[in-house]
């Protein structure tokens, strides 16, 4: 599809003169820089958005960071053969296979998720620290956005 897409573009240009075939290429790099753009204007606004959530469930239940042992912040969230997986840093203490963690939704429940796995570097470990970058598989299937903080409490 791709292919014969792109052979008619140059028989276009071969017909109307190569200023056409320019001219859409143009147009194709400035959509998709547009795209680009308001991609990533929406993923920065989720981010804030969690950020937001976050605090104000501590804030709600009394509670400050220093109430929270570990704090993991989610970089993205896929499913791969039905599997739920989440990539990112732990922000703050320690994350353990069977450990459960929590993370507030747009509208401020609380949801429990259980670690079933957890993968550095394509290395299974049991356990991660501070600073480590991560994959982890969990048994929710509530939807996790990209910048969700997962905490357990003290």
């Amino acid at each position: 599809m791709t292919k014969s897409f792109f052979n008619f573009i140059l028989l276009i240009g071969d017909y109307m003169g190569i200023e056409l075939y320019i001219g859409i290429i143009v147009l194709v790099v400035f959509l998709l820089i547009i795209f680009r753009v308001l991609k990533t204007k929406n993923n920065n606004n989720t981010i804030s958005d969690n950020k937001d959530t976050f605090t104000l469930y501590l804030n709600n239940n009394g509670l400050s960071e220093n109430d929270v042992d570990v704090i993991f912040i989610v970089e993205d969230c896929f499913k791969v053969s039905g599997r739920n997986l989440v990539t990112g840093n732990v922000i703050k203490g320690s994350i353990n296979v069977g450990d459960t963690l929590k993370y507030t939704n747009k509208d401020g429940s609380i949801i429990e998720t259980t670690i079933l796995g957890i993968e550095k570097f394509r290395q299974r470990l049991q356990t991660a620290n501070t600073g480590d970058n991560i994959g982890m598989e969990i048994n929710n299937s509530e939807k996790i956005n990209k910048g969700t903080y997962l905490f357990r409490r003290i």
